[in-house]
């Protein structure tokens, strides 16, 4: 990785800054371990924490981690006890043993070819166990250092039943001395004070009739801080780029010099360590760099290969402009937060003299107003589409919204406006909606804008492919066929003389292939949109042949590529990539995802902490329907939650609701479910039916809802006629612009190739007669 080193003064009568680039190689990934207590008594449970770093030295999240005991004394030939961990967010974990037998034990912690061991001991009344080389005496701190007025405990390993002990303890120019009786297994405390600063040095004899065991012991000593100081953020929210005005309080026990401040800005879930310290026995300089003072790396690496905001580091303080800080120890100041929305860490590092002292804070940038544009992939000349634009107003306060919008290559409706005024209340969402026509022969631009009453303007741009005219010049009706047929037409007056075109629907193949190709040739795609197109593309390769398989393969792994650019940093998806996640997107691509896994057999992206996001959106969530379908998705990464489904379907919940359970649950569960999918039917001219009823996270249409109801009939009655009829439907919902929407197509296509049949036979796309 390329990596850039800056150096900058702070002085302004300087002003001089250098720069050098160099790469960075990668490591191996490293382990840290040490125990919550060195030494763990008899009704104590032993727990060894661990840190996971990589070989550039970011946290591990989500890595697991071997960890072993084994007795000090053995050859080590097998473990006494093992423990598997993973990593949390932060690349820690915690392994929790058993109680252990008197003792001392090695604890390993193994990532890799890395490892790392401390010691552990366990102690009880009267044990002498303790293994020594000639008159060593082994101590135990029961922590690496201590605060004035905390109680120091130290484990005396003596091999001795009863024993004198002599501790001899010097501070600073202090030499001080005293005598105890202890008993094999005591614990001894001593109180810390301010004058043992910065360590107490102790040398313990522990004599015993004929013998005599000698060791000594430095306990560090933290004094209090001279300076500290805080950081205050002003009360958001904040747009992407917005200056953010911050208040730097400094106290100190000595008078305040002009200080100097740096401070640098990081993303929240950018995998850097911030504590103020890791306490971490580790074998490697990249962990012992953990033992820093300050909570983060400031300015030392910026990444020039990765853009905000994978892995930003930017400086607030330009170099040669001092910061500040009056005699009251008061700075403000501000900050610009990077133009991309995101939750920021701003930290500052200051020194007043030969003191340094560190404070950060938490800053949230977010799109005041989201704009989603809803709009078709594909028209044809003479079309007529409704284009929508879907608003949401993130914030805690009303907005009044001017809305606008502007095209290329397409006209609005007669009577359409392309300004709407609306007043959007904390938290909501609204649609408008415009009527448009092409205008020509080049693709259509779109242009959307808003702008509310607090002066800011959100803009989106989105462009409808324009595909081929089939000049239709009256509304027409699809017949389903699958054999010869007769019928008459009825045309509409005075079409006599001129040309009747007639469409013929292509197999169901070459018809879910086109509707890939409208949505392929689409110049901008949203993330649902993304996941139909994948799922077009696993349903053609299924139903293809040997060699097309391998098209649609490479095709779906484009797709995928595109749907890791768009995950956000907390693992999920919304609709747009810069627009906050939504529990329905997410597992919509991870449902896509899953599939290609399966029927593709394609790698993934790591997808752990997007399926714990969606297990946390599905817990926390309030519509049984919108859960019943995260619980399906989740069933396609393993065992079906079956006690949360069957609380689920103690309700009343949809048709498509009901069929993801039954698509998700045991078959011999999901097979009670064929009586309430058939309690749902709804029948007309062109066959059984099913839809919603009410409004759901994705705007579920009769074809999608009738979709899922089929497949999950399929797999529970396979023989039950409602199949057969519900076909038919989606036959027919089918015109010579394809399914209406990019969602129904990819619902409609999994039913219909659901088996991976081949193709039927071809027919002509279209013939024209004269009448």
């Amino acid at each position: 990785m390329d990596a850039t080193l800056l150096v900058a003064t702070t002085d302004a009568r300087l002003n001089a800054a250098a720069s050098s680039t160099f790469t960075r190689f990668p490591q191996e990934p490293q382990v840290g371990v040490r125990a919550v207590e060195p030494f763990v008594e008899p009704d104590d449970i032993p727990q060894i924490e661990v840190l996971a770093l990589g070989g550039d030295g970011r946290l591990l999240p989500n890595t697991p981690v071997i960890v072993d005991i084994f007795v000090r004394a053995t050859t080590r030939s097998a473990p006494l006890l093992t423990r598997r961990v993973v990593t949390d967010a932060q690349g820690r974990a915690t392994a929790a043993f058993v109680r252990l037998r008197p003792g001392t034990y090695a604890v390993v912690a193994r990532l890799g070819q890395s490892s790392s061991e401390i010691s552990l001991y366990a102690v009880a009344p009267g044990f002498t166990g303790w293994p020594a080389a000639g008159t060593e005496l082994t101590l135990v701190a029961d922590k690496p250092r201590y605060r004035p007025g905390e109680q120091a405990r130290l484990l005396v390993a003596s091999p001795f039943p009863t024993a004198t002990l002599l501790l001899a303890s010097q501070y600073t120019d202090v030499l001080d001395g005293q005598v105890r009786a202890v008993r094999a297994g005591d614990i001894i405390t001593l109180t810390v004070t301010p004058a043992m600063a910065p360590a107490l040095t102790l040398d313990v004899a522990a004599i015993a009739p004929g013998a005599a065991r000698f060791g000594t012991v430095q306990l560090p000593i933290i004094s209090p801080p001279p300076l500290t100081a805080t950081l205050s953020a002003a009360d958001g929210p904040f747009e992407p780029g917005a200056s953010v005005p911050l208040t730097l309080t400094i106290s100190s026990t000595a008078p305040i010099s002009p200080a100097e401040v740096m401070s640098v800005i990081q993303p929240e879930t950018s995998g850097r360590a911030f504590a103020p310290s890791v306490f971490f026995e580790a074998p490697s300089a990249s962990l012992r760099r953990a033992r820093t003072p300050f909570p983060f790396e400031p300015l030392l690496i910026n990444t020039t290969s990765a853009p905000l905001p994978t892995d930003p580091v930017a400086a607030l303080a330009a170099p040669g402009v001092p910061q500040r800080v009056s005699s009251s120890g008061v700075l403000n100041t501000s900050v610009a937060l990077p133009a991309t929305p995101g939750t920021w860490r701003v930290a500052t590092l200051i020194r007043v003299g030969d003191e340094v002292v560190s404070a950060e804070t938490v800053v949230t940038s977010t799109q005041m107003l989201v704009l989603s544009p809803i709009v078709p992939a594909a028209l044809r000349v003479g079309d007529s589409a409704t284009v929508s634009l879907l608003i949401r107003n993130l914030t805690a306060q009303t907005r009044a919204v001017q809305l606008e919008l502007n095209s290329d290559g397409a006209r609005l409706a007669s009577g359409q406006r392309p300004r709407h005024s609306l007043t959007l209340p904390p938290n909501s969402m609204q649609t408008v909606d415009w009527r448009i026509t092409p205008d020509g022969d080049t693709p259509i631009a779109l242009r959307f804008r808003a702008d509310d009453d607090t002066g800011r303007r959100e803009e989106r741009e989105t462009r409808i492919a324009l595909l081929p005219s089939l000049r239709p010049t009256h509304p027409g009706t699809t017949i389903a066929a699958l054999a010869p047929f007769t019928t008459t037409l009825s045309l509409p007056p005075g079409i006599a003389g001129v040309g009747a075109e007639l469409a013929f629907a292509p197999d169901i193949y070459a018809a879910v292939l086109s509707a890939e190709q409208a949505l392929a040739t689409a110049t901008e795609r949203n993330v649902e949109q993304e996941a139909s197109l994948l799922l077009l593309r696993i349903a053609l390769a299924r139903a293809g042949d040997a060699a097309e398989r391998g098209r649609w393969q490479e095709a779906a792994a484009a797709n995928i590529a595109t749907l890791r650019t768009a995950q956000q940093s907390n693992a999920a998806w919304g609709y747009w990539h810069d627009t906050p996640p939504q529990p329905f997107i997410t597992g919509y691509v991870l449902e896509a995802l899953a599939a290609a896994r399966d029927d593709l057999a394609l790698d993934l992206p790591p997808l752990s902490r997007a399926l714990v996001w969606l297990r946390n959106a599905e817990s926390t969530t309030a519509s049984p329907d919108l859960r019943a379908y995260l619980l399906y998705v989740q069933s396609r990464y393993g065992p079906a939650d079956i006690a949360t489904a069957r609380l689920l379907l103690a309700g009343d919940l949809q048709a498509e609701s009901i069929a993801y359970l039954a698509l998700a649950l045991p078959l011999d569960e999901a097979e009670q479910l064929q009586v309430r999918l058939t309690s749902q039917v709804r029948r007309n001219s062109d066959g059984a039916y099913w839809e919603s009823r009410d409004a759901t996270p994705v705007a579920h249409s009769r074809l999608s809802t009738t979709a899922l109801v089929t497949r999950a009939l399929r797999r529970v009655a396979p023989g039950d006629e409602l199949r057969d009829s519900a076909v038919q439907v989606l036959y027919r919902g089918w015109s010579q612009y394809g399914w209406p929407t990019s969602y129904d197509s990819a619902r409609v296509a999994a039913a219909l190739l659901a088996d991976g049949k081949a193709r039927l036979q071809r027919l002509a796309s279209r013939s024209l007669a004269r009448i």
